[in-house]
């Protein structure tokens, strides 16, 4: 018996197996006591009627109790030590066995598509058998041209969020000094309050201004079109849009400059025209209104509408409406008030981008140009998906229209609003 716990006992066991062992030795030491009463006992030729009462005789039967019991204990020890044994060797065997398997082994190829003629019964298809053992480890991901890199102690992750981080982080702390600014009091009755379910992200280049914020952007499908009205030779956005590696359609606008040397290098169409609201001339500069450029161009739909045209939005925005919306993903729209003392065109066009079921998800000022300038609206459609080209413009039925006298009303403010109502 201890030629079979030795070995065992040499090892590194964990303390339930240590247990057991240890009460198994000490029933072995009774059972050696008791093996020598019964032989002092058989030598002394000791007698039931001559010892004079019972007490030797339940001595003897705890015995050999004990000894039944060390027995029992003894054989669950050692087959727990069998058993851990065998797991000991199976990890330290099988495991690498299986690791390098599993980088090795090729991707399944999936099966062959089910005929389309329907079976006479139904077929089910066997569920894969579970074996035991250690899981294998996970494949390596290539960390190529996904940029796709590990450290090895923990979740693999995209290498272009370092990147996302950087710029957002100049971003933050360009915008933080709008704090410095009295905001125009306008802009402060409009924030964004749209989740952006798939990723809000800096799009552009540096921090400050020409740089915009989009939404899932990087999820959207082939093919893509971004318009850009406005870029005064501010190439930000539109390089951040060909950094996201869409191969998109890039269109920019803008009738006050020549066209930028970065356009042709990221595949851009420059257009000497802007947006307006008729076919013509604004002052001295040629306009065109967006139904007539998407018609130029064979589009139906646009992905990414970017509008900063210095004031002239108030304008454009209002015919579009009347041409009719075409289908819109996001559209990114900066809006000029320059220390206006009414904000009712601000309310106009807010009213406009609603109805066609556009909804804010990210709204900053643009301090560096003055607290009555201007402000950076980003507005995405209600259902936005990365797949989807043609969306549904028209006014929704959950649209409500509410003015500034609605929001005084006691109705919406409760007992407590119709008593303290402003």
């Amino acid at each position: 018996i201890f030629s079979a716990i030795s070995p065992a006992m040499s090892m590194s066991v964990c303390m339930k197996a240590t247990l057991p062992l240890a009460s198994a030795i000490c029933a072995i030491g009774l059972f050696a006591v008791s093996r020598a009463l019964c032989n002092v006992s058989g030598a002394a030729k000791l007698r039931v009627p001559d010892v004079g009462d019972d007490r030797a005789l339940k001595q003897v039967e705890m015995l050999r109790a004990e000894v039944h019991r060390g027995q029992s204990d003894l054989l669950q020890a050692l087959e727990n030590v069998q058993v851990q044994l065998q797991h000991l060797r199976l990890s330290t065997k099988d495991a690498p066995a299986a690791s390098e398997e599993s980088s090795t082994k090729a991707v399944p190829t999936p099966p062959a598509p089910v005929p389309t003629a329907p079976p006479t019964e139904p077929r089910v298809m066997p569920a894969a058998p579970v074996t035991a053992g250690p899981l294998p480890a996970l494949p390596a991901l290539p960390a190529t041209a996904t940029g796709v890199e590990g450290n090895g102690k923990g979740p693999i992750w995209d290498s272009r969020v370092a990147a996302i981080e950087m710029k957002a982080e100049k971003q933050y702390w360009y915008q933080r000094h709008e704090k410095t600014v009295n905001i125009h009091p306008g802009f402060i009755k409009y924030n964004s309050n749209w989740p952006c379910l798939w990723g809000e992200e800096y799009t552009g280049q540096g921090s400050g201004d020409g740089n915009k914020w989009t939404c899932g952007a990087r999820l959207m499908q082939s093919p893509c079109v971004v318009y850009s009205f406005g870029s005064n030779n501010d190439m930000k956005f539109e390089m951040g849009i060909h950094e996201l590696g869409l191969n998109c359609e890039i269109h920019i606008y803008d009738p006050t400059v020549n066209e930028p040397a970065q356009a042709k290098s990221i595949g851009a169409k420059y257009h000497r025209v802007g947006l307006g609201p008729r076919d013509g001339f604004m002052g001295r500069y040629p306009v065109k209104t967006l139904k007539t450029l998407m018609a130029e161009n064979g589009h139906k739909h646009i992905d990414i509408l970017k509008v900063d045209i210095e004031d002239a939005e108030h304008e454009a925005i209002p015919q579009i409406a009347v041409d009719g919306w075409p289908s819109i993903g996001q559209f990114l729209l900066e809006v000029h008030i320059r220390g206006v003392t009414t904000d009712l065109h601000l309310d106009r066009i807010f009213q406009l981008v609603e109805k066609a079921n556009l909804r804010l998800f990210h709204q900053e000022v643009n301090w560096e140009f003055g607290a009555s300038c201007c402000t950076e609206y980003a507005f995405i459609h209600k259902s936005w998906r990365p797949e989807t080209k043609k969306y549904d413009m028209k006014q929704a039925v959950t649209y409500q229209e509410i003015t500034q006298k609605s929001l005084q009303a006691p109705q919406f403010l409760g007992a407590w609003g119709a008593r303290r109502r402003p």
